[in-house]
C-alpha cells in the first residue's frame, strides 16, 4: 500500500496535473533551464521523500465510516519535518476525500461501502453486522464524529498544497496561511509552481464558477478566504517571484471566460443586489475585489525586475519577466487592474 502510495505521487506529478511531462523554463540550483520535471537537473534535487504519515491517512479513510474520516492524533500532530513526497501524497488522498464528502453526511460499511442507518432501524441482519456485507461493524458505528466543518479543516492542513487548490475552504487567517505555505517555498520546491501552473489556475477558475451560482453571502465569504490564501501566497513569493506563475496564469484564463471590467463588474452587482442594503451590497463588492488584488503584486514584482539592470536580474526574476510578456501584459493586466479598482470603489 505504501508503494501504491508512492507511485501515485509521482503519476501526479509526472502526469497531465502535475504539469512535469512539460519542457519549461524552470530555476533550479540558482540557474535558469529549459526541463522537464523528471529531468535529473531538477528530479533529484525535490528529494521525494516519503513517511508513514500518507499510509496513516489511508488506513484512517478506509476504516472510517465518515468523509471525511476523523484523522488519529499521530496524524494531526504536526510533524518533525515536512517532505517532499508527503506534500504530494497527502493532498493526492485529502482530495480524493474531499471530493467524497458531498451530499448529507451518511455513514458508510468500512468493508463494501453500503450505506446505514446510525439510529439502527431495520438496516442490519444482525446487531453490528453490515446490512450489505454482513461484516462486522466498528464498536463505534452508531456514534457520529465530530461535525464535517472540523474534519475537513484538519484534513486541508495535512498538506498546503491542498488548501493551495482549494483557496476559499477552510477558515484560516492569513498569518497561518502564510505558516502552512511556508514549506512549500523551502529549497527547490518553489520549481513545482511552475509545472502546476495550469492545474492551479483551472482549479481557481473552477471555484469562481461555483461562487457565480452561490447565494450573494456564501460568496462574500468564499471571495474574503480566496483573498487571504492569496495573499499569503503573494507574500510568501518575494524571494521566488517565478512562483507567481500560476496567478498569470489564472488571470488570463479568468478574463478569456468571463470577459473584462463592464461583465465581469456588471455579473457581481447583479448578485449582490440579494443583499437589502447599500453597505451590504458594497462590503460583497470590496471582497470580491480581494480576488484581484495579486495583480498589483505582479506588477510591482516586474518594475522591480525591470528597473534591475540585466546582469544583477535574478534568475526568477527573468523567468518572471518572460512568463508577464506572453500572457499577462496588455489587456490582461489592463482589465484585471480595471476590475479590482472598480469593485474596490476606488475613484480616478
Amino acid at each position: 500500500m505504501a508503494d501504491a502510495l508512492r507511485k501515485d505521487a509521482l503519476a501526479w506529478l509526472f502526469g497531465r496535473q502535475g504539469g512535469g511531462w512539460q519542457e519549461l523554463k524552470v530555476v533550479v540550483a540558482g540557474r535558469r533551464r529549459e526541463l522537464r520535471l523528471w529531468d535529473e537537473r531538477v528530479f533529484p534535487r525535490l528529494d521525494l521523500r516519503f513517511s508513514e504519515r500518507p499510509l496513516q491517512l489511508l488506513v484512517a479513510a478506509m476504516e472510517s465510516r465518515w468523509s471525511p474520516p476523523p484523522l488519529p492524533p499521530e496524524l494531526r500532530a504536526a510533524p518533525k519535518e515536512v517532505l517532499t513526497g508527503d506534500l504530494v501524497a497527502l493532498h493526492q488522498l485529502s482530495d480524493r476525500l474531499l471530493k467524497l464528502a458531498r451530499g448529507p453526511e451518511v455513514p458508510r460499511c468500512p468493508t463494501c461501502a453500503s450505506t446505514f442507518d446510525p439510529t439502527g432501524k431495520g438496516v442490519r441482519k444482525k446487531k453490528g453486522s453490515c446490512s450489505g456485507c454482513g461484516a462486522k461493524l466498528p464498536t463505534a458505528a452508531s456514534e457520529a464524529p465530530s461535525p464535517r466543518t472540523e474534519r475537513t479543516s484538519a484534513l486541508l492542513e495535512l498538506s498546503p498544497l491542498t488548501q493551495l487548490f482549494r483557496p476559499s475552504q477552510g477558515e484560516r487567517s492569513e498569518a497561518k496561511l502564510s505558516k502552512a505555505f511556508a514549506p512549500l517555498f523551502r529549497g527547490e520546491r518553489p520549481v513545482l509552481f511552475s509545472y502546476l501552473a495550469g492545474s492551479l489556475a483551472k482549479a481557481w477558475l473552477k471555484e469562481e464558477q461555483g461562487r457565480r451560482r452561490q447565494s450573494a453571502e456564501r460568496a462574500q465569504v468564499s471571495y474574503t478566504q480566496s483573498g487571504r490564501t492569496f495573499a499569503a501566497w503573494v507574500g510568501l513569493s518575494s524571494a521566488r517571484p517565478d512562483a507567481l506563475r500560476p496567478l498569470i496564469e489564472f488571470y488570463r484564463s479568468y478574463i478569456l471566460h468571463f470577459g473584462g471590467r463592464a461583465p465581469v463588474t456588471e455579473s457581481l452587482r447583479e448578485q449582490s443586489r440579494t443583499f437589502d442594503r447599500v453597505s451590504e451590497r458594497d462590503g460583497f463588492l470590496r471582497a470580491a475585489s480581494e480576488l484581484f488584488v495579486p495583480g498589483q503584486a505582479i506588477q510591482r514584482a516586474v518594475d522591480v525586475a525591470l528597473a534591475t539592470s540585466f546582469v544583477d536580474r535574478s534568475e526568477a526574476q527573468k523567468v518572471l519577466l518572460s512568463e508577464y510578456h506572453e500572457r499577462y501584459r496588455g489587456e490582461v493586466a489592463v482589465e484585471v487592474e480595471a476590475i479590482r479598482r472598480e469593485l474596490a470603489g476606488e475613484v480616478g
